[in-house]
């Protein structure tokens, strides 16, 4: 199908060349103090808002929790991004932390405005576009490097905010239904006022009809949960499981919201006949979120069978109430009233970040149960709330689908062809705007490096520490700077020339002069500062040769491999310097031949050195690494399918959601690998070390 024609005064770059580098921190560093944490569960899938951002210690900080965000930056889930995980980091949450699994995009505001950003990647072609990108089938995923090369309409910047203008028309629409049916806050004349929605109907007939379940003024008869019915936890998801033989879909907290069931993402597990029977869903079984934020724990929703034979997994709890005392939406409706009490918040039991209902807690909780013939008074009652709820709600698909609609035209120009045409004086000339994203890349050059090896600081700091000395041969601390920088650098700027083109091309700059002060004591480890004191170079071009430094590794022509105190103060902003050595003869610049792109399928990379290398989501199938070393490798949610790993050393590697299905691992060495989520269907796990069958659950 032929693309239509952007406007003339329109531009398409990649999302990457209108973007910042984003600061990379590790919280624990701080010390004592707390930061609030955005990850995916913070968001809420419907209206794209941080909803439950978590307050977390410093020192209790999940490994994932690194990147500095501020307000204007737009996330998007590099995890299964045909769900649109996205957001806008509003000003309260300015300078917290959010997860490595957002790409953050931090838009240089002369070129493009953060609403505008934030609106092109809700729509349907950015969703589609990334899709094509996604790697994983049992767990799909993209890159930031894939989320940066996405192309985006952009017209002049007076453009762009006239169409957040259109485009905030109509979601207000969308936002005043919505109102309608969640309810929330609003602000009035300056003060803010409640606005009850539809999906409060529901719990205030409850209160009207009942009383409060945990004072019981009315006197009902009052059991515990678990006396008024089964409480179940589901079956945990180990690799046993993923045969394929008995596969069956299964709910886990990612499907269960309040009073709503979503199947947009249901996975697959075996159930046999005897386990089939022990956890498949009835109609009108009551699912909770047993482990979530403190805000979302216990949130619960009706099953309707939506899907049939479906079960559900160990993050979820079940309640199927006795039949002949306890109807299906009662309980529905005392749950949510627990939840939006916050009494399943309180008697949960938080560990770190998560916390957790438990079977048992949920089980000796009140449960009142009133004559079965109010009951089912309140079932009738309750069933115009629901109508109404579903009206309202209709209202609200249709005006997600008005948004879609115009954002299709807004991004292709047609919503201001009469406003261009119109205010002509607003049109800035394509060569200026593309002059300054040529600018933009080139100033952030330098920036980019620092944030890279900033990035390895934080990463390697619980691993090691080195200080420069002349006879120090810190293989290890090498290894790991050579590989990652390597990895990044493909990850979030592309090299410019392989080895032979990039010598050419220094022929005679001060890149060539620092290469050649390098490789001439090629068993040294050098910074700027000792470098300038060598002629020809002189110590007032500290600043210019710490880029040439940068730029030669970033060509493949010197490695990074560690950092030092400089003794004076170079750059405000760096309180170290970066130490590089020569490219040593026997390397043949192996990562630099293998890694580009992550694809290494069907390659024969048997017996070599990956330590520490950062592998994921690449696709490794069909590849020979037998006797290969890859401890400590990250290598989460990477293809790994037929792949030979016979005595591959995998100690301490992270496997997490890695799809290992008939692979050879016959004799490989998985001591302290993390293996949760991993696909084995079909591994030969002969004879392989530390491989225990644990079970392991899954969010």
């Amino acid at each position: 199908m032929k693309r239509p024609k952007l406007p003339d005064s329109w531009l398409m770059p990649p999302l990457g060349h209108l973007c910042s580098s984003v600061d990379s921190i590790n919280p624990a560093s701080k010390g004592e103090g707390t930061f609030r944490y955005i990850d995916i569960s913070s968001l809420d899938s419907v209206s794209k808002r941080i909803t439950a951002a978590q307050e977390v210690q410093n020192l209790e900080a999940p490994s994932r929790a690194r990147q500095v965000v501020r307000a204007g930056d737009v996330l998007v889930s590099t995890v299964r991004p045909r769900l649109n995980a996205v957001t806008l980091v509003p000003e309260d949450l300015d300078g917290e932390i959010c997860s490595t699994g957002f790409c953050v995009l931090r838009p240089d505001t002369s070129l493009i405005d953060p609403t505008f950003l934030f609106s092109f990647v809700r729509t349907a072609q950015f969703i589609e576009n990334l899709a094509k990108l996604e790697r994983g089938q049992t767990y799909p995923a993209v890159s930031d490097a894939d989320v940066r090369s996405v192309k985006i309409p952009l017209p002049p910047l007076a453009e762009q905010r006239r169409i957040v203008e259109i485009l905030s028309l109509a979601e207000e629409i969308r936002d005043d239904r919505r109102l309608m049916l969640e309810g929330g806050w609003v602000e009035r004349e300056g003060k803010k006022e409640r606005v009850w929605g539809a999906r409060d109907l529901m719990p205030a007939l409850f209160h009207e009809m009942f009383g409060d379940p945990t004072e019981n003024p009315k006197g009902w008869q009052k059991v515990r949960v678990g006396d008024a019915g089964l409480v179940q936890l589901g079956r945990q998801r180990t690799p046993q499981y993923q045969t394929g033989q008995h596969f069956k879909p299964y709910l886990r907290v990612a499907n269960v919201f309040e009073d709503r069931i979503d199947i947009s993402d249901v996975l697959q597990m075996d159930f046999d006949d005897r386990d089939f029977k022990i956890y498949r869903l009835e109609y009108g079984d009551i699912l909770l979120n047993e482990g979530q934020s403190s805000e979302l724990v216990g949130r619960p929703a009706m099953w309707r069978g939506e899907i049939p034979d479906c079960c559900f997994q160990n993050t979820l709890i079940r309640f199927r109430g006795k039949s002949d005392e306890v109807t299906p939406v009662f309980a529905l409706s005392l749950f949510l009233y627990y939840y939006r009490r916050g009494e399943f918040a309180r008697i949960g039991s938080k560990t770190s970040s998560i916390a957790h209902l438990g079977a048992s807690r949920f089980a000796a909780l009140p449960f009142l149960i009133p004559p079965r013939k109010l009951q089912d008074s309140f079932v009738d009652s309750a069933r115009w709330t629901r109508e109404i709820f579903d009206f309202i709600q209709n209202g609200l698909s249709e005006a997600d689908k008005l948004i879609q609609s115009v954002a299709i035209n807004a991004f292709l120009g047609n919503l201001t062809e009469a406003w261009r045409k119109s205010t002509p004086e607003k049109q800035e000339a394509v060569s200026v705007t593309q002059q300054k994203i040529d600018s933009q890349n080139e100033s952030d050059f330098e920036g980019e490096s620092r944030w890279l090896l900033a990035d390895v600081e934080s990463d390697f700091s619980s691993q090691a520490s080195w200080t420069k000395e002349p006879d120090d041969e810190p293989m290890e601390i090498e290894e790991f700077f050579h590989v990652y920088a390597m990895n990044r650098w493909r990850e979030h700027l592309p090299l410019k020339a392989r080895r032979p083109e990039a010598l050419a091309e220094i022929k005679g700059s001060l890149e060539e002069l620092v290469l050649a002060g390098i490789t001439e004591n090629a068993s040294r480890y050098w910074t700027a500062e000792l470098l300038a004191q060598r002629e020809p170079l002189q110590r007032s071009q500290i600043p210019m040769i710490q880029r040439a430094l940068e730029t030669l590794s970033e060509a493949g022509l010197i490695v990074a491999v560690g950092k030092e105190l400089p003794s004076q103060t170079v750059f405000d902003k760096q309180s170290y310097m970066i130490v590089y050595r020569a490219i040593r003869n026997d390397e043949h610049l192996q990562y630099n031949d293998i890694l580009p792109k992550g694809d290494l399928r069907n390659r024969n990379l048997a017996g070599l050195k990956l330590r520490m290398v950062d592998l994921r989501r690449a696709d490794l199938s069909g590849a020979i690494l037998n006797r290969a070393d890859l401890e400590s490798a990250d290598l989460r949610g990477a293809n790994l399918k037929q792949s030979d790993l016979r005595w591959a050393n995998l100690r301490n590697a992270d496997l997490s959601y890695a799809t290992l299905t008939g692979a050879d691992l016959e004799n490989a060495d998985l001591r302290g690998a993390n293996l949760d989520n991993a696909d084995l269907l079909g591994a030969n796990l002969l004879r392989a070390i530390g491989y225990i069958k644990t079970e392991i659950g899954d969010l």
